[in-house]
């Protein structure tokens, strides 16, 4: 089936405590249009605009979360063939006047605001994006980590096959870009432990849900809007990658006659990691966390 009308695209940003490097997250996204309707395979299903909805949890962001607002939500504006693009902030909790930022711009006409009273961590702050996208009637959703680790250029890549119906979720694959290049797949300047528990992590996964992920932990996800009704987000911290990659694989979606598996596909993402000293967050405890959740969410099978 077909989609009547311009497609809707959710962007999740999840921000918090990322003052250093949100100013440049900023202008790195501003610097890369929007994925195109022939990027996003839109001429071939016959529609000319996409309409995207990019959600921003935000906390103790105050240095630059207006301009971030006001940029990105005119990277649509140049060109008719690019996709729109409208923000929705949420503030997680804020203390450092982020809140009131996100606030003033709520009343927008091109932004939706979320002000959370409870700083609840990652995955509350993408679970309240998740429900924003279905409020803004968004047609896919995507998750975008706001610091340097993630290109915005991969945008394209990762939503094309949901907009060409060959999938109902993408992942991707920070392993996967670097096959080419290294003949252990691994990636230049992240070290090998991570690397190495990253790869233990994506295999138990595996074993539990009968996917053949490569990079399970990756934050870039897309979801189309039957699996955005679907998904539910209990985990509040980095669990809940594991906790969504388990949901994907015990979930089904109606078909005229009966429902069938949700088509995960991987692709490839560029990474480039960041140390402690540049506000990673993630410790060996959220791994230990990981291998609870992998086990706790693993579908019946």
């Amino acid at each position: 089936m077909a989609y009547r009308g311009p497609v809707r695209l959710a962007v999740i940003i999840p921000v918090f405590n990322e003052r250093a490097t949100l100013a440049e997250v900023i202008a790195r996204i501003d610097a890369v249009a929007p994925p195109t309707d022939a990027q996003a395979g839109t001429d071939r299903l016959g529609f000319k605009v996409g309409h995207i909805e990019e959600v921003r949890p935000c906390g103790e962001e105050i240095d630059a979360s207006g301009e971030v607002a006001i940029k990105a939500a005119r990277l649509g504006e140049a060109d008719g063939r690019v996709m729109a693009r409208t923000l929705a902030l949420v503030d997680d909790a804020s203390t450092d006047g982020s809140r009131e930022i996100v606030e003033g711009l709520g009343a927008r006409p091109d932004i939706a605001a979320k002000l959370l009273h409870t700083n609840g961590g990652k995955g509350s702050a993408v679970a309240e994006g998740l429900r924003t996208a279905l409020e803004l009637d968004a047609d896919v959703a995507l998750i975008h980590d706001a610091d340097f680790e993630y290109d915005p250029r991969d945008h394209a890549s990762a939503v094309r096959p949901i907009i060409e119906r060959r999938a109902d979720a993408v992942i991707g694959s920070r392993f996967a870009a670097r096959r080419t290049q290294a003949p252990v797949g691994l990636v230049r300047g992240w070290a090998f432990e991570r690397q190495a528990a990253n790869r233990l992590l994506t295999a138990l996964s595996n074993l539990t849900t009968g996917l053949s992920l490569t990079d399970m932990e990756c934050c870039t996800k897309a979801f189309s809007r039957a699996v955005l009704k679907r998904l539910e987000i209990r985990e509040q911290r980095f669990g809940l990658e594991p906790e969504i990659v388990a949901r994907l694989a015990a979930m089904t979606l109606p078909t005229d006659a009966t429902e069938r598996p949700v088509r995960v596909m991987e692709v490839p993402v560029s990474y480039d990691p960041r140390g402690y000293d540049e506000g990673k967050k993630i410790t060996w405890r959220d791994g230990v966390a990981a291998v609870r959740c992998i086990l706790k969410y693993a579908p019946a099978r």
